[in-house]
C-alpha cells in the first residue's frame, strides 16, 4: 500500500477477510478495527512513507486467544510515542487532525514504535474467537 486509496482497498478486504474467518465472534468489534486499520495505515503512508507512491505499507496481523497484534512497517525513522501523546489533547479526541493515536489508545491497543515499525495489540476479552 502506498496511497490512501490502497489504503481502502486493502481494509475492506482484509475485514471481509476476517468476517468470513470468525463470523459473529469478531461483528461487534469491526469498527473498532476498520478504524484503527485505517487509521494506522493512513498515516504510515502519509507521515512514515511521506506520500512517495514508490514506498509500501507491509502489515501482518494475527488473532489468537491471547488476542489481536497488528504489526505493520513504513520507511519512516518512527516517532516518539509518548512525545506525540504529550502534544494531543484527549478532550480533541475527535478533531480531524493529530485524534489517530489517542483514539487507538482509547480503544483498548498498547502502541509500541520501533523505528519503521510499529505494533498494536489488543487483548479482545470480550470477543469469544476460539
Amino acid at each position: 500500500m502506498s496511497t490512501f486509496e490502497e489504503v481502502d482497498v486493502e481494509v475492506i478486504k482484509l475485514c471481509c477477510r476476517l468476517r468470513s474467518q470468525f463470523g459473529k465472534s469478531l461483528e461487534e468489534f469491526m469498527f473498532v478495527l476498520e478504524f484503527v486499520l485505517r487509521e494506522s495505515f493512513n498515516n504510515a503512508v502519509e507521515h512514515g512513507n511521506k506520500m512517495k507512491n514508490s514506498e509500501k505499507v507491509k502489515y501482518e496481523i494475527s488473532i489468537s486467544k491471547e488476542g489481536l497484534t497488528l504489526d505493520f512497517w513504513d520507511s519512516g525513522e518512527g516517532f516518539d510515542l509518548e512525545e506525540v501523546l504529550k502534544h494531543s489533547d484527549k478532550e480533541a479526541s475527535l478533531q480531524i487532525r493529530n485524534r489517530g493515536l489517542q483514539a487507538i489508545i482509547t480503544f483498548g491497543f498498547l502502541i509500541t514504535v520501533d523505528r519503521g515499525h510499529i505494533r498494536l495489540k489488543h487483548k479482545m476479552e470480550k470477543v469469544a474467537l476460539f
